[in-house]
């Protein structure tokens, strides 16, 4: 071999080394960079999610405080029904629980059931229409927790009003 052709392959080679050794470092970095990135959106979407879950945690505590405050209200509503609606009023026709019951179904009254309807005590009405509202109050702060707890998950929310 002559020396021209052994000095080109000498330099050709250290050459090929230096840019494989160079290629190896950088495909290295490279890893660990993006290693590092993927740690870090890790630890940024566990943050993400934590800081999700005390938002929706606060609302469903608020809701279960106030069905708690609410369910003793109504309890002592119950009560004191006595005080306030007595029997001595007479019984209320039958056609008054058709028409009760019509109502909270969202119906028309039946003109056939009123007239074997039979008549009821003031005070059954008056707790009737003390846990109707009861249960209503109930739905109605169901509603807004789930609201408050979607609003808080960052979904896009349409309002339909």
């Amino acid at each position: 071999m002559n020396l021209k052709a052994a000095i080109a392959l000498v330099v050709f080679t250290v050459l090929v080394g230096t840019h494989w050794k160079v290629y190896v470092m950088g495909k290295e970095k490279v890893r660990a960079e993006w290693n590092a990135d993927k740690v870090a959106a890790d630890k940024q979407a566990e943050n993400n999610r934590l800081l999700r879950q005390a938002a929706i945690n606060k609302p469903a505590a608020q809701f279960a405080e106030k069905v708690a405050k609410d369910r003793v209200i109504t309890q002592t509503i119950i009560k004191e029904v006595e005080k306030y609606v007595p029997n001595s009023i007479g019984m209320l026709p039958g056609g008054f629980r058709v028409y009760h019951d019509a109502a909270a179904a969202g119906e028309a009254p039946d003109d056939s059931s009123r007239a074997d309807a039979a008549a009821v005590a003031p005070q059954v009405v008056a707790v009737t229409i003390a846990e109707n509202y009861a249960d209503s109050n109930y739905d109605k702060q169901r509603l807004e927790a789930l609201q408050a707890i979607v609003r808080a998950s960052g979904c896009f929310v349409v309002a339909l009003d």
